[in-house]
Order: structure tokens, then C-alpha cells, then sequence
């Protein structure tokens, strides 16, 4: 047996552990051309329930700090266009007894408000031209700011039951005939909730039915 352990350790290879100094011994440099895509579609999805003045107020007096920030992304303000839609979905045909819940509400339809100088349903503003100034395809008169301001403020008169998930659903189905266009395929989106309640989005219409024990007081 030591005859044998000795032969077996005489055949360990050394593995010695030593330092290595890897060194990049060919640099190859190579120009990648990139296509920047700046269209972005902007969807703002504001509770209109009846404790959302201040907040209306608000998002109207700083939406001009939000196209600040728009404007520092390399290239300026990108190729914008800007919905505004309520979260007022009615109550899926339930009667709840609040006269501010009709149906089907404003079902996600995008609106400007009725503010001056605005055609279509959403906001289209496209990039610098040549001599600096822009393409706004769809409203004249004011700054981008100053007709936000004017969209964003949608009053207090909407449903209490807010459903902001299913209204942007609404909002961004291909089939909705009033927002067509807001959508274009090669945009980025990005989707802009300004609310104080929770989502009451609901696909059962029990939900908003009377008060039982299953679902408890109708409270939104």
C-alpha cells in the first residue's frame, strides 16, 4: 500500500497558480449609425371626481416645468402629441344614485376642453424647423403650455366611482373612433395619472350595486 501511495503522488502535476496580465493586443474602431426616435405620445388621465379642484389647479400652473423637461432632452422638445381624458367611466349601467354617474361616462374619449384655438380631440406638436420655429398641426393662438393648462382643467363634476385604468384602456383601443391618430406605431408612450383616490376600475357590475355583505357600504 505505500508502494502504491507513493506512485499515485509522483503523478499530481505541479499547479502552481500564477499572476496573468491580460493585454488587448488589436483595437478596431467602427462607426454605428443610430436613428434617435423622438415621438412620444403623452396620455394624461385626470380624476374630474368632486374633491379634484386644487389638483386640476395645480398640474395647469406646473405643466410649463413639465415641457422644461422636455426641452432639455438632446434635440429640445420632441415630437409630441398630448391627450387629456377623465377617469369618469359611469357605473356599468348601475343606478348608484349619484347623479354625476351616468353611463357610460366620458368612456376614455380625449377632449381639449373646449379651449380656444385647439381642433381635433389631442394635442399634435412636431419638431424644430429649419428656422426654429414648430409644426402645431392642431391649435393656434397660445403656447403648448398655456393650451395644456387650459385642457388640463376638466372640473369636479365627474363620477366619484374613478376608474383611471379602464378609462385609459378606453383611451388607447385602436377601435375608439374619437382618439384616432394619438397612437402612432413607432412612439414611445407614456401614460400620466393625477388622482387622489384609488382605481375603482370594476368588470363585475356588482360592484357598484347596493349594499350587501359581500361587498359592503357603496362608498367609492
Amino acid at each position: 500500500m505505500l508502494t502504491l501511495a507513493a506512485a499515485t503522488l509522483a503523478g499530481c502535476p505541479d499547479r502552481e497558480v500564477s499572476e496573468l496580465n491580460p493585454a488587448q493586443a488589436k483595437e478596431e474602431l467602427k462607426d454605428i449609425p443610430l436613428t434617435i426616435n423622438r415621438d412620444i405620445d403623452i396620455l394624461f388621465v385626470i380624476d374630474n371626481s368632486g374633491s379634484m379642484r386644487e389638483e386640476q389647479a395645480s398640474l395647469a400652473t406646473n405643466f410649463p416645468n413639465f415641457i422644461n423637461v422636455l426641452n432639455t432632452i438632446e434635440g429640445g422638445l420632441p415630437n409630441v402629441h398630448i391627450g387629456v381624458i377623465s377617469s369618469d367611466m359611469g357605473t356599468l349601467n348601475v343606478n348608484t344614485g349619484d347623479s354625476a354617474c351616468g353611463n357610460p361616462g366620458d368612456n376614455g374619449s380625449m377632449t381639449v376642453n373646449g379651449c380656444a384655438g385647439v381642433t381635433g380631440n389631442f394635442l399634435i406638436d412636431l419638431d424644430t424647423n429649419a428656422d426654429g420655429t414648430r409644426d402645431t398641426q392642431n391649435y393656434s393662438g397660445g403656447s403648448l403650455s398655456a393650451t395644456f393648462s387650459c385642457m388640463a382643467q376638466l372640473g369636479t363634476g365627474g363620477c366619484g366611482f374613478e376608474q383611471h385604468l379602464e378609462a385609459m384602456k378606453s383611451a388607447l383601443n385602436p377601435n375608439n373612433p374619437v382618439n384616432n391618430g394619438f397612437l402612432r406605431p413607432g412612439a414611445y408612450l407614456a401614460v400620466i395619472f393625477l388622482a387622489d383616490e384609488d382605481d375603482c376600475s370594476a368588470k363585475n357590475p356588482a360592484f357598484f350595486g347596493p349594499t350587501d355583505d359581500t361587498m359592503g357600504p357603496l362608498d367609492s
